[in-house]
């Protein structure tokens, strides 16, 4: 337990194991670190890491480390509410099997999320987090209803390649529910990137998906279904 602690410098568990399968393997809520956090280089965790509330003036990175918490429910990273001046790195053969939560986090430079080992085993959620610039990968996404974006918001997606496949990333979330913030979210981002016919093809795909939640013959189903298809939502009529 390193709760409510002050490190001046840095925190730094390079290769090292920490076991607690029942439970939580580290707990650094409420901590404040002035230089990085570090969980690499074959890092284990076998239970919970618990970073809830703590401030950190460096980096986080856990880069090829592996966080396992796969009890019903539980963490293998909780940083909700974190904050963090530097960067975030989950990537070069991270691996997360259970719950990743930056909820309503704060990361001022970029959140890494690539090349990430089994990310089937992952769930993400980045509900309300605030970040400068998200740099992932297709093959690192989890699978569907394992990713969580309501809120979420960045300045910038590095390596942007195509609207079809961010709004793939979007379908990841739940299928059981219509998020119409997530897509006004991305049309917002890409607007930021100076991508604007790209921001209005998530915003068309935005009224497209709203019809799957509409009850056919209802006044919503008649315009999502089908004059708003007609003339593209108004966008682009």
């Amino acid at each position: 337990s390193l709760m409510d602690a002050t490190i001046g410098r840095d925190l730094q568990c390079l290769g090292s194991r920490f076991r607690n399968a029942d439970g939580v393997a580290i707990v650094a809520s409420d901590s404040r670190v002035g230089g990085n956090i570090t969980f690499s280089k074959q890092f284990i965790a076998d239970g919970g890491v618990d970073l809830i509330g703590t401030t950190i003036g460096g980096d986080l990175n856990c880069e090829s480390g592996n966080f396992i918490n796969e009890n019903t429910n539980s963490y293998a990273i909780n940083a909700e509410r974190i904050r963090i001046d530097g960067d975030v790195f989950l990537r070069r053969d991270f691996q997360a099997k259970g719950k990743v939560s930056f909820a309503h986090a704060y990361v001022a430079r970029n959140f890494e999320w690539h090349h990430v080992k089994s990310p089937e085993k992952t769930i993400l959620d980045l509900r309300s987090a605030k970040i400068g610039t998200l740099e992932d990968d297709e093959v690192s996404w989890p699978k569907t209803n394992n990713l969580y974006l309501d809120g979420f918001n960045c300045d910038e997606i590095r390596n942007f390649t195509n609207t079809e496949s961010r709004i793939a990333w979007l379908r990841h979330q739940p299928t059981n529910q219509f998020l119409p913030q997530t897509y006004e979210q991305l049309a917002g981002i890409l607007r930021k990137m100076g991508q604007e016919e790209e921001a209005v093809t998530v915003l068309i795909e935005k009224n497209r998906e709203h019809a799957r939640f509409t009850t056919i013959g209802s006044p919503a189903w008649w315009w999502y279904e089908v004059f708003g298809r007609f003339i593209r939502y108004g966008y682009r009529p």
